[in-house]
């Protein structure tokens, strides 16, 4: 296909709404031209709002298997979409980028965009920059800047969805008063809350939260178990170890379930892990089980050699 043929041929398919959308052209969007944009733009308000969000997840899914995919050009654009739903996976797009402007961006989403849900997906991403802010790879202007509207917000928002997002992406920062706010969410007694204090409590990075993950492994409640496991992962509690490896021993009936487990497994490592995956792996029953267990077992490995580094 030549250059000159390539963005008409673009601009067919997207007008197209009943047909797949090849998927030779969505590397386009990556790292796409002023050239190509300026073409699409021409003709995005003809596109019909669910060819945009189909072009949008398939982009987002391209990224998930290939991470030198960048979709930020056109993703800002998508953003000033009319339809929220447009505008929230526009969002999820830019999720990988650590661009400081996109904290502002986010910011200003998350203060004055009319749909609940495109606030919630900008609250989300806000919590990247905390963690980024942590991790020392942002400036502390732009940590603190972030922190202190997601608390803002967290005050004067009137809707939970909003607040239980803006608690999970907070939860990267260490501070007093934010162990305190996941203290209280866990203490509400309402699922959502109790559900969104759990994710928080694995991002922490803290212990004190020891009790409340083990607790809560036990639970008849799957999503509560669910969030559990994958918090004493994320806390890498060897005392959740015995407990793991007990579900694994009875045959976990929920899929979701088995693989954190197996994942949780392989970030706290230590006695009978090694051994447990590799004999699951040799009895799976599909290649998606096969898959899980030896990315488990690659991050086992690579957790126990770290370990064995910080003992000298």
């Amino acid at each position: 296909m030549t250059e000159k043929s390539r963005p008409l041929n673009l601009i067919d398919s997207l007008l197209v709404p009943n047909e797949p959308f090849p998927p030779e052209y969505l590397y386009i969007f990556s790292d796409i031209t002023e050239a190509d944009l300026a073409e699409i733009k021409k003709v995005w308000p003809r596109v019909p709002v669910l060819r945009k969000i189909n072009l949008l997840q398939d982009l987002e899914g391209m990224l998930e298997s290939d991470t030198l995919l960048s979709y930020d050009d056109f993703a800002r654009f998508a953003l000033g979409d009319e339809d929220p739903e447009v505008r929230s996976h526009a969002i999820k797009l830019l999720w990988e980028s650590d661009d400081p402007k996109l904290a502002r961006l986010f910011g200003e989403l998350l203060s004055k965009d009319p749909s609940e849900d495109v606030r919630a997906e900008a609250a989300s991403a806000l919590g990247n920059f905390i963690l980024l802010g942590e991790l020392e790879e942002v400036s502390t202007r732009v940590f603190e800047r972030t922190l202190e509207l997601l608390l803002q917000q967290y005050q004067c928002d009137q809707a939970d969805k909003i607040r239980q997002e803006i608690l999970r992406a907070v939860s990267y920062c260490g501070r007093e008063e934010i162990a305190a706010m996941i203290q209280e969410a866990y203490a509400s007694g309402g699922k959502a809350w109790k559900l969104a204090a759990l994710e928080s409590m694995g991002r922490s990075a803290d212990s004190r939260w020891k009790n409340q993950v083990l607790e809560a492994m036990h639970s008849e409640d799957a999503d509560f178990q669910y969030e559990a496991i994958r918090a004493a992962g994320e806390l890498e509690l060897k005392t959740a170890r015995p407990v793991l490896l007990k579900l694994l021993a009875e045959e976990i009936g929920n899929t979701d379930i088995y693989y954190q487990t197996i994942w949780a497994l392989s970030k706290i490592g230590g006695e009978s892990v090694k051994e447990t995956l590799q004999d699951l792996l040799e009895h799976a029953d599909n290649d998606e089980e096969v898959e899980v267990l030896e990315m488990a077992l690659d991050n086992l490995d690579f957790s126990d050699e770290n370990a064995s580094l910080d003992i000298f």
